[in-house]
């Protein structure tokens, strides 16, 4: 079903057009909606969250999340909008909440601090009571650095007003720009936490530079929970509230709505031309939540050079996930594994591997009782997915070969296997960008800093995950939090929407 572009013959002007299918521009333009601006929010460049294949709904991605209540941030903006109680109680927390798996290692890391310690003790010896206190140590550090972030403190911070305003934020706080480094102890535990920090993160780092880049990390140890689509259908419920509070949203089910071109006039954006649309759309600001290289295919040829496209430029997708589905009959799930795992393979300088296990679903009608999905994701260089459909089936071969270390017999029990990264009928593998890691050619912050909020655009405010990778899920909700505060700041106040 192609998207359908509903608006009102009266209105093509708004107060902020938000752009992007991450949760920070959803954030932005939900907020900025409750407050009283006119808002229109495209979800350009939304990917599905599932895809059908063979005669089963299959997910494309993890649906985990870290517990949204550790982080200021996410409890402030889900309050504000009205959404606390259904999103907390639609997150599933996961028993146990994550196992770690290797060659000589089958470790539970439950959330408690003392069943932590008896697991790590059993499973380490003499390391286990080091390495629990190593991670007591980190998740102590997180919450006493949570009233900083609570704060929401000007990162990046830009110009001198902002650069002395996070001075002063840091003066009550200095631990948290203290360098950092991972628990050790036992090389293979340090090499699992290592491998779960990179799927906590969205900044491509070889280890935490910060202690503030630690976040993610003890977040995920806090305990993982699934959600309804994962943070893709988190995003899709916020910009519900969008239309709730007066906004307007254009989205599509099969076909996501795209932005054609932005029109640039004098070192601001003009209007945004949407594809299947003659009308052009304007707005006093216009925020992107989308991807620095997609943002740079939105620019017209003759930007090409300008300070924008460099800046944007300077943000390189280093990795991102591939995954492989595996459905497995009754009685294919060995005993003992729970719904969420790290495998590490035997070599030390292969990716991990993240297991999620869940029920199967039929595309119609209800899947066989006791079949479950088994998806297998993995790192890999975004060069890959440009290599041609050969490369990426031998990196999918390669994760199926493996899985055997930690599914026995489970040749026997796959009943279907699937990758979103083959769908190539739909288009759904050339729009799949999971998680992906960046390296951001600027200098840092707290060692967790991306681009500006601002960049070299008058009319343009950035509200993506590339403005905070280093933190992770709480750095895109701060994102989307900040983003909003500047667009607040630029025009004139409104009434909010009670």
């Amino acid at each position: 079903m192609s998207p359908t572009l509903r608006t009102p013959a009266s209105r093509l002007s708004y107060d902020v057009l938000v752009f992007g299918p991450q949760l920070a521009g959803a954030v932005t333009a939900a907020l900025l909606a409750r407050r009283g601006y006119r808002v229109l929010m495209v979800a350009h460049g939304a990917a599905p969250t599932s895809y059908r294949d063979g005669a089963f709904l299959l997910p494309c991605g993890p649906t985990v999340l870290p517990p949204l209540k550790s982080m200021p941030v996410a409890t402030a903006v889900l309050e504000e909008l009205g959404l606390a109680t259904d999103v907390l109680r639609a997150l599933t927390p996961l028993t146990p909440p994550l196992q770690i798996l290797g060659e000589r290692l089958r470790l539970d890391l439950p959330r408690e601090t003392g069943p932590r310690a008896e697991e790590l003790a059993r499973e380490l010896g003499a390391a286990g009571a080091g390495a629990a206190e190593a991670i007591e140590r980190l998740l102590q550090a997180e919450e006493a650095d949570s009233p900083f972030f609570r704060l929401s403190p000007p990162l990046p911070a830009q110009g001198l007003l902002e650069r002395w305003q996070l001075r002063r934020a840091l003066a009550g706080q200095g631990g948290v720009e203290a360098g950092a480094a991972l628990p050790n102890g036992d090389a293979t535990l340090t090499r699992s936490l290592r491998e779960l920090w990179h799927f906590g993160t969205f900044l491509w780092d070889e280890q935490p530079p910060s202690r503030a880049s630690l976040r993610p990390l003890a977040q995920l140890l806090r305990g993982l929970s699934t959600y309804p689509r994962g943070l893709e259908g988190l995003a899709a419920e916020v910009r519900k509230r969008v239309t709730a509070a007066g906004g307007e949203v254009v989205e599509g089910d099969d076909e996501p709505p795209e932005i054609e071109e932005l029109r640039l006039e004098g070192g601001r954006i003009a209007a945004a031309k949407l594809e299947g649309s003659p009308h052009e759309y304007r707005a006093s600001l216009f925020v992107a939540a989308t991807g620095a290289a997609d943002l740079r295919d939105l620019l017209p040829a003759s930007a090409g050079e300008s300070k924008l496209a460099a800046l944007l430029g300077g943000v390189k997708a280093r990795s991102s996930l591939l995954t492989l589905n595996l459905v497995v009959g009754p009685n294919g799930l060995p005993a003992g594994l729970g719904p969420a795992a790290l495998w590490l393979p035997a070599r030390t300088d292969a990716p991990s591997i993240f297991v999620q296990v869940s029920p199967a679903q039929a595309a119609s009608g209800s899947a066989p009782a006791g079949t479950h999905v088994v998806q297998l994701s993995r790192q890999v260089p975004a060069a890959l997915f440009h290599q041609g459909e050969g490369h990426v089936k031998a990196v999918l071969q390669e994760m199926r070969a493996g899985a055997s270390t930690f599914l026995p017999f489970v040749d026997r029990h796959v009943v279907f296997e699937s990758s979103p990264h083959l769908q190539e009928e739909s288009g759904l593998a050339a729009r799949l960008r999971l998680h992906p890691l960046v390296e951001v050619g600027l200098p840092r912050q707290l060692g967790v800093t991306g681009l500006p909020f601002r960049p070299p655009c008058k009319n343009l405010v950035l509200a993506s995950r590339d403005v905070l990778p280093g933190l992770g899920l709480e750095g895109e909700l701060l994102a989307g939090t900040r983003a909003a505060q500047l667009v607040q700041k630029a025009l004139p106040k409104k009434e909010l929407l009670r």
